[in-house]
């Protein structure tokens, strides 16, 4: 230990300070520090030369790395970080040079001191430098310099890769975060190098968390690495680990997430139970609970949550975890509610399965109205009971829970005008009918009465129950065929707009177009029937040559009308002959023909000629 007077004058602290840098460096066995004491040089102390073997050999030198060495007498050790003025001046000339680590030692009069540094990159000195203005001096932030003499050589191996990736642009100027969306950046890496880890990946997170990372993008027509105007602190690695996660033999998940921060993991089950570990204090476990925002997930993780508390254990894998909330947090849990929560939400979920809604809910977006809608959904499809004290003369209704819209039926009661028995409309047991051409009654499936807009917002439509419920009425309506096609048309107009794209409503409209196509005999033109399956065929991948020989066959026919001509081309990709016969129709017929679906590769031919 060395030991020195109280009142020590700046130059016996720079020389002890140096001397401390200088033992630290030199315990490493890829480092070889050239630190001089009392260096009259105006803005460094010295270099460290950075090897890549334990040799020490000229012919394995990798680099050099300059540094500065400060010292400040102190009563306390600051902890893991400090500040520290530096001459604008100084900065400027690191700067200039390509960047320097800094170091500040901290010295108590009992001889021991504490070493912090900074790494000062390019990247870094100009992000202090800005808006600098006047100033004389600049508090810069550095931490504890580690004892791990891997780690140390870690950051000057890293040190010096970034900063020749910089230094050429220190002075023309770094990307910032925004231009990284423009079309140029093609690219965007990083990376950071590690002595003494293994290629695991408990190692590399290591790497991530423990070293500043850098951000480089690669730009269309340069073949150099572009540095981006940033510096990341540290980084959590996550992987997902496959394992099953059970209780008294009962699975609730299949894997959970693993994430290493620093010395720390991080257990994340399920969307809401989070177990940090520290790796340095196994003993060290903290648990949180944070319930999902939405309903799947609230109910998966709080059932698994209240299962654990009771059983005080769960196994990953044939591993047993013991789990009991620590006294201080078994407060927080009030299991009486917690449960009656579950009831609650496992209702709302029976409710949505009772109505084929397979899209979740935010329950945090949940408005009260929200709230009250569902309370009625709870007692009409849960518990079976009519609804009291509803609006008058309700038939058909489209009921919204935040973004679920619910088309519903609603049987008014005989007791009173306000009390309805509610029913799901696609299932309600009512039998739906249109005026025919001769003004006959025929029979029409529930899904007829479904607009284009219906099609992009409702909730509750079963998909497997459309066809099937038009082909139910194949012998109680003779134009079945013709109302299957309007309404497949419709199909396709609202699956154009769907984004993302409702991939069930394009199957099923291929499903009814295969039906009229295969069993329509008297209704509809042949031609017509082909056209809309092939267009429905072509959203779904390109044409065969079968496929394209009956629509060249129809666009080149003589029976054929101009329609039918024009929409074959379409198909085809055939812009200009597709105009040639547009041209030919009455402008009546042309406005017409822009309302069907297979307007839309039109507009995509024409969209596709412009790029």
């Amino acid at each position: 230990m060395i030991i020195f007077a109280k009142e020590m004058n700046h130059k016996k602290i720079e020389e002890f300070s140096v001397i401390a840098v200088h033992k630290s460096l030199s315990l490493t066995d890829y480092l070889s520090p050239y630190i001089s004491v009392n260096d009259k040089e105006p803005s460094w102390d010295g270099l460290v030369y950075v090897y890549s073997d334990k040799s020490g050999k000229k012919s394995s030198i990798i680099g050099r790395v300059s540094v500065q060495v400060k010292g400040k007498f102190c009563n306390n050790f600051p902890k893991y970080e400090i500040k520290y003025p530096i001459q604008t001046i100084d900065l400027k000339n690191y700067l200039n040079d390509g960047g320097v680590i800094y170091f500040v030692v901290y010295l108590k009069e009992n001889g021991t001191g504490k070493i912090y540094y900074s790494t000062l990159t390019p990247v870094k000195l100009n992000r202090y430098l800005k808006g600098v203005g006047s100033q004389k001096t600049k508090n810069i932030s550095l931490k504890e310099f580690p004892e791990d003499n891997d780690k140390k050589v870690n950051i000057f191996l890293n040190f010096y890769e970034d900063i020749k990736k910089q230094n050429s642009f220190a002075h023309v100027g770094f990307i910032s975060l925004e231009d990284l969306n423009q079309e140029s950046v093609q690219e965007i890496t990083m990376s950071l190098t590690g002595y003494g880890f293994e290629n695991s990946q408990t190692d590399i997170s290591k790497i991530f968390s423990e070293n500043e990372v850098y951000l480089y993008a690669k730009i269309k027509g340069s073949n150099i690495l572009h540095p981006v105007d940033t510096v990341i602190k540290s980084m959590s690695l996550s992987e997902e680990v496959l394992a099953s996660i059970t209780i008294d033999g009962v699975a609730y998940y299949s894997s959970f997430n693993r994430t290493y921060f620093g010395d720390k993991v991080q257990i994340k089950i399920g969307d809401s139970l989070f177990i940090s570990i520290s790796k340095i204090n196994l003993s060290d476990v903290q648990v949180a609970y944070k319930s999902s925002r939405m309903l799947k997930s609230r109910i998966k993780d709080l059932d698994f949550f209240l299962s654990a508390i009771k059983a005080k254990n769960f196994f990953i894998d044939n591993s047993k975890f013991v789990f009991e909330i620590p006294i201080n947090e078994a407060s927080k849990v009030d299991a009486e509610n917690e449960y009656k929560a579950l009831k609650y939400y496992r209702k709302v979920l029976d409710v949505f399965r009772i109505l084929n809604v397979s899209e979740d809910v935010n329950l945090e977006e949940l408005s009260l109205q929200d709230y009250k809608n569902i309370d009625i959904l709870i007692k009409s499809f849960v518990e079976n009971q009519p609804v009291e004290n509803l609006k008058e003369e309700l038939i058909a209704l489209n009921l919204k829970i935040s973004k679920i819209n619910i088309m519903l039926m609603f049987i008014k009661s005989e007791k009173s005008a306000t009390t309805y028995t509610i029913r799901d409309f696609f299932n309600s047991g009512m039998i739906f009918a249109y005026k025919g051409d001769g003004g006959n009654m025929l029979r029409a499936p529930a899904y007829s009465h479904l607009r284009k807009e219906d099609y992009l917002k409702i909730s509750n439509i079963n998909y497997d129950e459309i066809l099937p419920s038009y082909k139910a009425l194949q012998g109680l309506n003779n134009k079945i065929f013709e109302l299957a096609n309007i309404d497949m048309l419709k199909m396709l107009l609202a699956y154009d707009e769907s984004n993302p794209k409702n991939e069930k409503l394009l199957s099923v409209a291929k499903q009814m177009a295969e039906w009229i196509l295969n069993e329509d005999i008297h209704n509809l033109p042949k031609e017509i029937k082909t056209l809309n399956y092939l267009q429905i065929v072509k959203r779904e991948r390109g044409l065969n040559k079968n496929e394209k020989e009956t629509l060249i066959s129809m666009s080149q026919g003589h029976s054929e009308s101009h329609d039918v001509k024009v929409a074959a081309c379409l198909l085809l990709d055939n812009l200009d002959i597709a105009e040639f016969y547009f041209n030919q129709m009455t402008e009546e017929e042309q406005e017409s023909f822009k309302i069907f679906p297979i307007y839309n590769f039109w507009n995509q031919l024409v969209k596709k000629d412009k790029v």
